[in-house]
Order: structure tokens, then C-alpha cells, then sequence
């Protein structure tokens, strides 16, 4: 039996992209891994800090773990200046939302010395944001920072439930997937010798079509792999990297690949839509996509949810890696942000060949936190008034989520796991993440 360890980490910060790593690798080809993975998340916490602009906001909290007790006081310190001196006489337009609590609005006026603002923490374990806006003398804003704390996020606790037969259907869709030939179309990518990378722009089938790509002969997952081109058999560990909400395909053939020259490396495509797309084909392709929710797609049914046909691809594409003669059947690593994050997730949970799991910021985290008072993490499937689903759509989809929500994919994770969340992060709500 492995040992299950997880850790979360919060990042006071703006980025989205704020995250840790731990040292899982066994050999020296992984550490290099490891290593630039280490220097992405140091260049990511820097560009979080960054500021811009002649007038400045810096904000800080009397606690800096950002972590109280429910109700506790919280004292801000909100100092505006320039590059010179503080300035007096501006105006901040300061909003604090809270779990538990009803939204507060207040306009100050800075003085000599800082302002400090009286708060108080959720009234249940929870997460709460102040957002202090700053006002020129013409009344327009020119600077917008926040300040994000939590309350008591040890007592968070998921707001969905673990379905009795998640496990049979999960296991029911693999099975499926495993009967289904994977016919790979691998096309190489032309690159510099110089590189020492082997790169594959690979197809592979995972079963029927699922929708929108219902005119496509298959549900297609489509990644590009590389690694060292000279790579021994048995001797490389594998990273598989997931893609967030935004990214369509995988743009264009990459010349080289940052991890391959250590590791297998695969990024996958989240859709069913090739890779190398012109700007042109990818400008016709989003056009055609606008307004549309996949996230929320057929959410009322779980064999046709779009989220299926996605982890799905994610599966597919672990076994094509897993099958590479490189690989040391070892160091499977699996790293992923916001939708990559719950890609990540979920494929931990279902592959139990995997050694570790870094997920930033993870989406698709408690769908139903609404029922606890709290936000729900993306894509905010489900529509709430008074704490309850709005239409017939929500409440359908209230029993499905739950087959496709980390915190249920978590409670089956059996290798490392890190698990990074921002404290400003109003698309994957920390609260989301510390109920996973």
C-alpha cells in the first residue's frame, strides 16, 4: 500500500499560477525535472508580486498566515502612496465579501498614515476578500488590489456527497475506454537536432464521439510527446501535463519541449480538437464556440456530461505514455492548472500508476459547497437562490456532479499529492480547494 500524503498551499498573492513542488523523483534525469519545475514556480510568485502605475495600494493583514477563527477580528492596514511619499486626501472604495456574512461597502479617506479597516473573519469556516479600489482626484480608479484570508479551512468540508456507485461507474467508463482500440496516428515533428528532444504529434481514439464533436468518427484525444532522443528503454520517468479552460487545441508543433529533455513529456489537448492549429483556423474555432458552455454541457446526465468524454482523453493518454519503452515504470507525474488542476485530479484518482500529482488551483472543485453557504468552485454549474438550485437543470445536475467533483476524485488518490490555491482566486474559490 502506498502512503498517501497530501499538501495544500495557499499563496497570498494574485497570480492564479502560484504553486508548490515536492521531491519525488528518483533519478537524476527527475531532479532536473524538479528543478525547473522550481524555477517556474519562483518566476510565477515574482511576477505575483509585481506592481505597476505611479500610485501604489499595499495591503496587509494583522495575522500573516491570513488564517483566523470564525468571527475573529481582522485588522487591514491599507497604505497609499507613491514612489515618493504617502498620499493624503485620496479616496479608496473598499468591499469586503464574506462567508456567512453580508457584503460590506465603505468609502475612506487616506490621511497622513495608513488607514487601518476593522473586519471580521467568516462567520462560518470559510473565505473572505477585500477588494480596496483607489481614486484619483477626478473620481476614476486607477489601482485595484485585494486581500484574501480564510477561516478555520481545516473545518471545511465538502459540500457534495460520495455517490455509493461512483466507483462502478468510473470503472464501468474504463472498462469501456480498455475495449475501445486505441489506433494512435503519430506524426513527428520536425526539430533542430541541436534540441536532442524526439517530439510526436499523436491521435488516439477513446471511443464514440462525444458532443459538440458528434461529426468527428471518434472521441479523439490529441497531445504531443517528447522526450530525449537518444533515451534508453526503462530509463526516463514520465510528466503529463493537463491545459486550463481557455486553451482550444495545442497551438502550434513545438520546436522543443521543456521537460523532454529528461522525461517523457506529454501535454494534452483538454478538447476533442486537434493540435497545430493556424491563427486563422483557431480564430474561425473559438468564433464558432462562443457562448458556449462546454463546462455545463449535458450536465444533467452523467453518461453525456462533457466532462466524460475529457477524462476520458486524460485516461487514453496515460496509457499511450505508459507504453513508451523509455519509461522506468516508476515516475508518473501528473501537473495541471484550474482545469488542468482537476484533469490532474481525476487522473491520480483513476490511474493507479500514478507516483505524484501537483494540481494548481484545481477547478471542478465542490460543486455543491452552495449547500454548506459557501461559493462554488468552476464552472459554476448550478444556479442557487436561497441555497438551492434555481431551475430543473440545476437540480438534475445536483446528482450528477458529484460523479465528476475532486473532492470525491481526492478521497481515491492514493500517491503524493500537492495542491496549491490562491487566496484571490475568485474562478477556483479557495474554499472550493480546501473542501478538496
Amino acid at each position: 500500500m502506498q502512503q498517501v500524503v497530501s499538501k495544500l498551499i495557499f499563496s497570498h498573492h494574485g497570480s492564479r499560477r502560484a504553486a508548490a513542488l515536492a521531491t519525488v523523483f528518483l533519478n537524476p534525469g527527475a531532479r532536473r525535472l524538479q528543478h525547473r519545475c522550481k524555477r517556474l514556480l519562483c518566476a510565477c510568485l515574482c511576477a505575483a508580486g509585481g506592481a505597476s502605475g505611479a500610485d501604489f495600494i499595499v495591503l496587509s493583514a494583522d495575522r500573516p498566515s491570513h488564517v483566523y477563527r470564525c468571527d475573529a477580528p481582522v485588522t487591514v492596514t491599507v497604505a497609499v502612496s507613491n514612489e515618493a511619499a504617502a498620499l493624503a486626501g485620496r479616496q479608496v472604495i473598499c468591499v469586503y465579501q464574506a462567508d456567512g456574512r453580508p457584503e460590506t461597502v465603505g468609502t475612506n479617506t487616506t490621511g497622513d498614515g495608513p488607514l487601518r479597516l476593522a473586519l471580521q473573519a467568516p462567520a462560518i469556516p470559510g473565505w473572505g476578500l477585500l477588494t480596496v479600489r483607489l481614486l484619483n482626484e477626478k473620481g476614476r480608479e486607477v489601482q485595484k488590489r485585494s486581500l484574501g484570508l480564510l477561516a478555520e479551512p481545516e473545518k471545511i468540508e465538502p459540500g457534495a456527497p460520495d455517490p455509493a456507485d461512483f466507483d462502478a461507474f468510473w470503472a464501468a467508463q474504463i472498462a469501456a475506454l480498455n475495449a475501445t482500440p486505441m489506433e494512435p496516428l503519430v506524426t513527428p515533428v520536425a526539430v533542430a537536432a541541436a534540441s536532442g528532444q524526439r517530439i510526436l504529434d499523436v491521435r488516439l481514439s477513446c471511443g464514440p464521439p462525444v458532443p459538440p464533436f458528434t461529426n468527428a468518427p471518434s472521441n479523439y484525444a490529441y497531445l504531443y510527446l517528447g522526450m530525449p532522443a537518444n533515451a534508453r528503454p526503462g530509463s526516463l520517468p514520465a510528466m503529463e501535463q493537463f491545459r486550463w479552460a481557455s486553451c482550444i487545441g495545442l497551438g502550434p508543433h513545438p520546436k522543443t519541449m521543456w521537460y523532454a529533455d529528461c522525461a517523457i513529456h506529454a501535454i494534452v489537448s483538454p478538447h476533442s480538437a486537434r493540435n497545430n492549429w493556424t491563427p486563422e483556423e483557431e480564430a474561425a474555432i473559438r468564433a464558432s464556440l462562443k457562448g458556449w458552455g462546454y463546462a455545463s454541457m449535458n450536465a444533467e446526465n452523467r453518461e453525456d456530461y462533457y466532462m466524460r468524454g475529457m477524462i476520458l482523453r486524460i485516461l487514453r493518454a496515460l496509457q499511450y505514455v505508459k507504453q513508451q519503452p523509455e519509461w522506468n515504470g516508476k515516475v508518473l507525474f501528473l501537473h495541471g492548472e484550474s482545469q488542468g488542476g482537476f484533469q490532474s485530479l481525476a487522473a491520480a484518482a483513476l490511474d493507479p500508476d500514478a507516483s505524484f500529482c501537483l494540481a494548481m488551483v484545481p477547478a471542478m472543485s465542490d460543486h455543491l459547497g452552495f449547500r454548506r453557504g459557501r461559493r462554488n468552485g468552476w464552472p459554476n454549474v448550478i444556479k442557487t437562490t436561497d441555497g438551492a438550485p434555481s431551475d430543473a437543470f440545476g437540480r438534475a445536475a445536483e446528482q450528477v456532479l458529484p460523479y465528476y467533483d475532486n473532492v470525491n476524485f481526492a478521497r481515491r488518490i492514493r500517491c503524493e499529492t500537492w495542491i496549491a490555491t490562491g487566496l484571490l482566486d475568485s474562478t477556483c474559490p479557495p474554499i472550493s480547494v480546501c473542501a478538496v
